[in-house]
């Protein structure tokens, strides 16, 4: 049978799944399902969309199954059978789950190996690393984020670069995705993309996605105590906007929600490509997810590449994973790279994460692998972890050294030794000067223990911490970054949970 492709699980849920495959076959699609593999007593049957003569979206939605139970099933199509595989629903949303374990791959768009090599490599990852036996008993979903297709307008780039790739995975574990740029490539208004994905009945609190296109464009889903919020960075309808508000502003209320993740294609801010950052997401979304200390991490992609932030104000990580297949590197347009003091590493790779959130100790582990990259090949190895806890240690309030209160520039300020619960990661120096009564900032340095920006390049690609040998404890003000008068100096100190101390006590200088 011409371009059939293997099962395609998506949308998680407790109590259904909706199963999807590509053939050219017009009958009716059937899915056996049962609770053992010699047993699939049990048969559903869906529907199907004619894109072209070979190209035939089957889509079959499973309903009234158990919570937290494996179940095994095959497609039929016609007189063919896929072979049996299986699945595991999600716990019951009123039973206790001690850890939520997902996959996080972007950008995967391209004609090469580089996606499924990511997925072989997180299925045998996350097996070693969970102590699992079975994928689809280890990891309770996979999402990816956005340009799953190079040319939405190509049916083919559908069932190649998408249904065929993922298949080590998705025919065992559900996906969840956002669109990409990408999808809308030759198919303006992305209805390829709605053909083949179908989130509509995924909603928290009955909450409808306000004319989202097929309940997809944008949607939230629960599983446990963890809330998701997938949004469509391409548009900036207010519809969209409100949406999230209330998705947000009820989660935050919620006692059955502890964490908030959320994730669209587009970053808010992009240091190897200026341009990659989204406006509509710096500037609109964010400050909706920082309205809620429950938000821990934003996913995005479109910049192929890893890179790891946190706003200095709030204490969610802004993530980009979208190095799955094409490669950004420094030297592709050295006039658009730009450093952003809020970003803490961006690295030339092909990744893909492991993100474990341990409900019974109430933290949130991310490991993010890496094969090098195109120009690169590596064997697996861990690029970068960071964790969140929800209850913050918060750091000693640190204080400024002693010095000559009137000072001459250039002139280098000391800071007091970091003394906190949690490992330490960045420290922010402020000076202040008084204008018509008020105390006004008229300079900032925030800086981390290390900032990756930049690399070696070819044939290496070895990242360079540019902060390698200069001590964060202390600011140096040049010649001129000042003028005479009288100012006042103060400082903070953040640990690697992204809780900030208290400010230090002002202390006066002059600068003659």
């Amino acid at each position: 049978m011409n371009n059939y492709t293997v099962p395609y699980l998506q949308a998680p849920d407790s109590n259904s799944i909706l199963i999807s495959w590509i053939t050219n076959d017009e009958n009716t699609p059937q899915v056996d399902y049962g609770f053992e593999k010699d047993d699939l007593s049990n048969t559903a049957c869906g529907t199907s969309k004619i894109m072209e003569k070979d190209h035939i979206v089957h889509h079959v939605k499973l309903n009234d199954l158990l919570p937290d139970t494996r179940y095994f099933y095959r497609t039929k199509s016609g007189t063919t059978y896929s072979e049996i595989y299986s699945f595991k629903t999600q716990v019951d949303p009123s039973k206790f789950l001690q850890k939520l374990r997902f996959i996080v791959i972007g950008d995967h768009q391209r004609f090469d190996d580089a996606y499924p090599n990511l997925v072989a490599n997180a299925v045998t990852k996350a097996l070693e690393i969970w102590n699992g036996n079975t994928i689809e008993e280890t990891v309770h979903f996979v999402m990816n984020l956005g340009d799953q297709v190079h040319n939405g307008g190509e049916l083919s780039h559908y069932r190649i670069h998408h249904f065929h790739k993922s298949s080590e995975l998705s025919t065992k574990v559900p996906f969840v995705t956002v669109l990409g740029n990408h999808e809308y490539y030759g198919d303006s208004e992305a209805k390829n993309y709605f053909a083949h994905f179908d989130y509509s009945h995924l909603k928290y609190n009955n909450i409808q996605a306000a004319k989202a296109i097929n309940g997809t464009e944008y949607y939230a889903f629960k599983i446990a105590k963890a809330l998701f919020i997938h949004l469509n960075s391409n548009s900036n309808s207010e519809n969209q906007t409100q949406f999230a508000s209330k998705i947000i502003h009820e989660a935050d209320s919620d006692k059955n929600i502890e964490w908030i993740f959320a994730a669209a294609h587009h970053p808010p801010k992009a240091e190897q490509l200026k341009k990659d950052g989204n406006d509509y997401i710096n500037n609109e979304i964010l400050p909706i997810l920082q309205s809620s200390a429950k938000t821990c991490v934003y996913f995005a992609g479109h910049a192929h590449l890893y890179a790891r932030g946190a706003s200095r104000n709030n204490r969610i990580h802004e993530i980009i994973n979208g190095g799955a297949s094409w490669d950004q590197y420094w030297t592709d347009a050295p006039e658009a790279v730009t450093l952003y003091e809020d970003v803490q590493k961006t690295i030339e790779a092909h990744i893909f994460q492991l993100v474990e959130l341990d409900f019974e100790t109430q933290q949130l582990k991310v490991n993010t692998y890496s094969t090098g990259n195109a120009q690169l090949n590596k064997p697996l190895y861990l690029l970068d972890s960071f964790y969140k806890k929800q209850k913050e240690n918060r750091p000693n309030t640190p204080f400024i050294k002693s010095f000559d209160h009137k000072i001459k520039l250039p002139f280098t300020f000391e800071s007091s030794e970091y003394i906190g619960y949690e490992p330490f990661n960045s420290s922010e120096f402020q000076i202040l000067k008084a204008v018509e009564k008020e105390d006004v900032i008229v300079l900032s340095k925030k800086r981390d223990y290390e900032k990756w920006f930049g690399s070696s390049g070819f044939p290496d690609y070895t990242p360079i911490n540019i902060y390698e040998s200069t001590s964060i404890f202390a600011l140096t003000v040049n010649d001129n970054e000042l003028k005479t008068g009288l100012y006042k100096i103060r400082v903070r100190y953040r640990d690697q949970n992204l809780s900030w101390s208290e400010w230090s006590e002002t202390v006066t200088f002059t600068i003659e």
